[in-house]
């Protein structure tokens, strides 16, 4: 069979789910990623957007802080919501049957759906400041003596207060990277700003998250999207061992038929490491049903209760709950707890006022349909805490208490349409040789409500599909494409197949 006739366009596609050969020519040809496959475009831009809501933490006694047993209050506010784009650009096809590229993400808030204005001011850490005291805690008195200095001439103090807009998005001048910046041996050189936000910094950037390299499943389709590099390398620099080693999916190809033994190994640019998880329970989805996962109990571990986990310290080993990112984040003192410091040693809620775990909001999840390895909703939340501590050779942190202090926890989320969800449930009642095609179908973003194509499936067998699914709303409108097959065709052909339809779809 010559795989050059296989063409979407008047594809018989009743035939095809009876014809093994035909699939199997299919998925050969269209569903491993390359450029020529019909779908590559969505898997480059993905069109389901995800929900990112912000909360930060403003603490209310700053100017307590030299205090005898102080303890900061800290109130959350927000939710502060942005709508994330992702687009994969800089697109290298390689000949060892992988794909190279980086992501950029695009950032839009949703002043309507938020709880609170940019115009709003907290009170937190001056990160700069602590990243630099943190930089400099194993120098010399006399190596440490200028910037101790330099803080002091630049008005820097432990606490900052900003606005959200800065905080986040538009960034606040940081003079001591305008500094940094006209000294050539400095080690922030180089920086292509001297501004600071959390979301500024990130915000259309093509290189934060450096280079993915991943498998096209050229030679094995169940391979496709699996991680081999990241920044040409296969081991974190920030972990050790089996906690540094980079595996898994970037998420979009969790792999078909998945099991509820079987954990579901995701990697993470952020965390500059892979993380699993564990299948809690079934659930249903839109009438969909999937499996639950939840982020495996030891991915904050550090050997206190599993010892195999001794290597997420990453060199520093505090009480089990969070996991040291310093060297992942640019060397600033960061460390990722989940929120209000879920499940964490007493010993961090102890430490500050106003911290409310809560299982229910708290928790990341991920529910998938494990047939065809598709993620239909998941929920991504994670906070962000700075280390506050002594430096003796730093003045402006000579005798501050150690605390670790919350500034930021995310909620990261998506929830397929409910008519992606019932293409879904169509695609599991397929011929299994037609699997691959459809789950790859929808896992590259591609999911075929946005697709002409997508489309062609049902209007080809019009009639019949319209007995059979009468109620389902996708089915209620008609593209231009459809619209103008429809009125090229006879009704008297869509009669005489649509027994033959009607005996295949039973």
């Amino acid at each position: 069979m010559d795989h050059r006739e296989i063409v979407w366009d008047g594809m018989d596609w009743i035939d095809l789910a009876q014809d093994r050969d035909q699939w199997r020519a299919l998925v050969n040809t269209e569903m491993k990623l390359s450029p020529s496959a019909i779908l590559y475009q969505y898997w480059k831009k993905s069109p389901v957007p995800v929900i990112a809501s912000i909360y930060l933490f403003n603490c209310t006694n700053s100017a307590k802080m030299m205090e005898r047993d102080f303890k900061p209050d800290l109130v959350q506010l927000g939710p502060y919501n942005f709508i994330e784009t992702q687009e994969k650009v800089d697109v290298t096809w390689n000949s060892n049957n992988t794909v190279s590229y980086r992501l950029v993400r695009h950032f839009y808030y949703d002043a309507e759906n938020s709880n609170g204005s940019l115009d709003d001011y907290i009170t937190t850490l001056d990160i700069a400041a602590l990243t630099a005291s943190h930089m400099s805690r194993h120098w010399s008195y006399f190596s440490a003596f200028p910037l101790s200095a330099t803080l002091r001439l630049v008005g820097k103090s432990v606490w900052m207060t900003r606005s959200v807009g800065e905080y986040l998005v538009h960034g606040y001048t940081e003079p001591l990277l305008t500094l940094s910046n006209m000294i050539p041996w400095s080690l922030t050189s180089g920086r292509s700003s001297n501004k600071i936000g959390l979301i500024f910094e990130r915000n259309g950037s093509a290189t934060i998250e450096g280079v993915m390299n991943v498998d096209t499943g050229e030679e094995d389709l169940s391979k496709m999207g699996k991680v081999h590099y990241h920044n040409y390398g296969n081991q974190s620099h920030v972990f050790e061992a089996d906690c540094g080693r980079i595996m898994g999916s970037v998420g979009e190809f969790l792999g078909t038929m998945l099991t509820r033994e079987k954990p579901v190994d995701l990697y993470f640019a952020d965390f500059c490491r892979a993380v699993q998880f564990d299948y809690v329970e079934d659930a249903m989805v839109n009438g969909v049903s999937g499996y639950r996962y939840q982020l495996r109990k030891n991915f904050l571990d550090n050997g206190t209760t599993d010892p195999e986990t001794w290597c997420n310290c990453a060199g520093v080993c505090l009480p089990q709950g969070i996991m040291n990112s310093t060297t992942c984040l640019s060397n600033a003192p960061f460390y990722i707890s989940y929120p209000h410091f879920l499940s964490a040693d007493p010993y961090y809620r102890r430490q500050i006022n106003g911290m409310n775990p809560d299982p229910a909001i708290h928790t990341t999840e991920l529910t998938v349909e494990p047939t065809t390895g598709i993620p239909m909703t998941g929920a991504f939340r994670l906070q962000y805490n700075l280390l506050l501590q002594e430096n003796r050779k730093i003045g402006l942190y000579r005798d501050v208490p150690t605390v670790m202090v919350p500034t930021v926890w995310f909620d990261k989320r998506f929830t397929l349409p409910q008519d992606y969800i019932k293409y879904i449930g169509l695609v599991i009642r397929l011929p299994a040789i037609g699997l691959y095609f459809f789950a790859g179908f929808l896992l590259l973003g591609l999911i075929l409500v946005a697709s002409t194509y997508a489309h062609k499936i049902f209007e080809y067998k019009q009639e019949t599909f319209t007995r059979a699914f009468n109620a389902r709303p996708f089915l209620q409108e008609k593209s231009p494409i459809q619209q103008e097959t429809r009125a090229n065709r006879s009704r008297g052909k869509h009669i005489a197949q649509s027994q033959e339809t009607n005996a295949i779809l039973k």
